[in-house]
């Protein structure tokens, strides 16, 4: 039986459903032979958790809502869901990168903010470091329910794929960052890092640079896995999920 509550989408009390934050299909390459992928916790006790279809709340769409935002998850799927070719290699103003060959940035940045809109509103304690505000909630709901068009005032964004990861494919907990005082929310598909800005002031002129642009080339910075924030959550869970393991040996 579906449980009854207030969609945060829709704002109506209706039945809600099991809505995934990072949609489902999104894992379906990254499963292993166990049909499970391991999702990463660096801040519990337990440091990992297996799931057969990643994370989802219980609480916060209605099928109607849930169903309208899965539209913007198609194209997302359709640019994001496979590391980019290396035939897709590109240089621009002497930086390395990837054309995504995305025909609707505007589109696949809705699709960007919905998803971080939905890890916001979610109780999940892998998404508790999202938490945009009611100020920026409702800005991402009224920009995609409208049809308006995202302008760079609002938010911007910075798309970026590791080269050399070991463990390439996994998602780590998005957490909020600054560039210069600017806040910005990093957020992570299997093969992408994704910089929202989730600020009033801009990027910096250096990060205003490479921001994911439709007329731009060079649409996704390639980006070295080393000494990366990824590395350090990444290589803390492997060491304290080796030492919990030992003491237990």
């Amino acid at each position: 039986m579906k449980a009854l509550g207030i969609c945060r989408w829709c704002q109506q009390n209706t039945s809600l459903i099991r809505a995934h934050i990072i949609p489902k299909a999104f894992y379906v390459p990254i499963k292993g032979i166990s049909d499970r992928v391991v999702i990463l916790r660096p801040t519990e006790q337990k440091f990992t958790q297996f799931s057969s279809s990643g994370i989802f709340d219980s609480g916060i769409l209605c099928s109607k809502c849930d169903a309208f935002l899965g539209r913007l998850d198609e194209y997302g799927l359709q640019i994001f869901k496979s590391p980019p070719s290396e035939a897709d290699r590109v240089t621009q103003g002497g930086l390395s990168g990837y054309n995504l060959k995305c025909d609707d940035v505007q589109r696949a940045k809705k699709f960007l903010l919905s998803v971080l809109w939905r890890a916001s509103v979610s109780s999940q304690d892998f998404f508790k470091t999202v938490s945009l505000g009611q100020k920026y909630e409702d800005k991402i709901r009224q920009l995609i329910t409208s049809g308006a068009q995202i302008n760079e005032a609002d938010f911007e964004f910075i798309v970026i794929r590791a080269f050399d990861h070991p463990y390439d494919g996994g998602i780590v907990p998005p957490f909020r960052v600054q560039f210069e005082g600017v806040t910005a929310q990093q957020l992570y598909l299997p093969y992408f890092k994704f910089i929202i800005r989730v600020d009033q002031r801009r990027f910096p002129s250096v990060a205003s640079m490479v921001q994911f642009r439709p007329n731009s080339i060079l649409q996704c910075l390639r980006l070295s896995y080393k000494d990366s924030i990824e590395e350090k959550i990444i290589s803390s869970v492997t060491e304290r999920t080796l030492a919990k393991q030992l003491g237990k040996s």
